[in-house]
């Protein structure tokens, strides 16, 4: 169950929509295995349903005080870019330093909203849909259901299986 609260980009939903029909077509798949155990395929089943999505890009990006407050001791240069990328490498460092002790939090956004490509995060047993790859050729809120699913659905679930691959096995 998702609870939306706040402003979400009108293909939000329409995304989430389609997730929640893949998650629910891999479940489906699932049953009809020959190969595997009924408790193994309880525990795929399991695990399935607590694939959680990020979608768009996360609610900060919106919010004028939180970036502002994020930014401000980042000065760019229009004429320095090695010099405005080590500024970008030293307030990475120091803000991975001050967050090193604290609790990993599971629904912090990792990426840009600009990345054109999809992710799932093992660790957090979570899909990512940037903002970048929801548009066309992928997606788009104009096409038909049968093209968003041919563009990103097949994204979809590609990044739901990697739940299931050698390199998303269940934590």
């Amino acid at each position: 169950m998702v609870t939306l609260i706040g402003y979400f980009p009108v293909y939000y939903l329409q995304a989430l929509d389609m997730i929640k029909d893949l998650k629910e077509s891999f479940n489906q798949l699932l049953d009809d295995l020959d190969w595997m155990d009924k408790h193994t395929k309880e525990v795929a089943k399991e695990k399935n349903n607590f694939i959680s999505p990020k979608i768009g890009y996360p609610e900060q990006v919106m919010n004028d005080t939180y970036l502002n407050e994020r930014y401000v001791n980042l000065t760019y240069h229009r004429d320095k870019y090695f010099e405005n990328h080590l500024e970008d490498r030293r307030q990475s460092f120091n803000k991975n330093m001050r967050e090193l002790r604290l609790p990993y939090d599971k629904k912090k956004w990792e990426g840009t909203p600009s990345t054109v490509n999809a992710f799932y995060s093992p660790v957090k047993n979570q899909i990512m849909f940037p903002a970048g790859i929801l548009q066309p050729p992928f997606f788009s809120m104009t096409y038909p259901k049968s093209l968003n699913y041919g563009g990103i659905g097949v994204v979809i679930g590609h990044e739901i299986t990697h739940g299931f691959d050698d390199k998303g096995e269940r934590s």
